[in-house]
């Protein structure tokens, strides 16, 4: 059997009030992607939620496919996705077991349980006490430097 990429996108764009069936058929296209390398259905996929005015559903696929593709490349133009790329992405099987789980669950795409398990703990940058100092001198110009150095000795 031979997968449709159409039909799979038609289902999907009618799918998106039934979150267990979205996330099925999403499942499908990323098994799809992995033994094609083809990113077309998830590209369609997006564009589609994006066209039915729904940009949530849009980027849950572009959240999750990259939690599945580590390093995925989406191109934009005007906005607008255009491509996905994954000649340098790294599969993470991690996530392609944690998607086949929560599919043969049945769990909601739109759902708590999904979105937490592919949430990516964001590294918090260090803080750069010249910049903040740099900023707060340029936002409040009417303070004098000497003040501003009294106010970090006394901190």
């Amino acid at each position: 059997m031979t997968y449709d990429i159409n039909a799979n996108v038609d289902k999907f764009a009618t799918a998106v009030g039934n979150g267990a069936t979205m996330g099925k058929l999403f499942r499908e296209a990323v098994d799809y992607v992995i033994a094609s390398r083809d990113t077309t259905v998830i590209l369609r996929m997006m564009q589609r939620a994006v066209k039915r005015g729904d940009k949530g559903a849009a980027n849950l696929v572009r959240s999750t496919f990259g939690s599945v593709f580590v390093g995925a490349k989406f191109t934009s133009k005007a906005g607008n996705i255009v491509g996905i790329k994954i000649k340098d992405a790294e599969l993470s099987n991690w996530a392609v077991d944690t998607l086949h789980m929560l599919t043969d669950d049945k769990a909601s795409m739109r759902g708590k349980k999904w979105k937490d398990a592919f949430k990516t703990e964001k590294e918090t940058p260090a803080f750069d006490l010249q910049a903040f100092v740099a900023r707060a001198m340029k936002a409040h110009p009417e303070v004098s430097k000497t003040a501003f150095a009294a106010a970090f000795q006394a901190a």
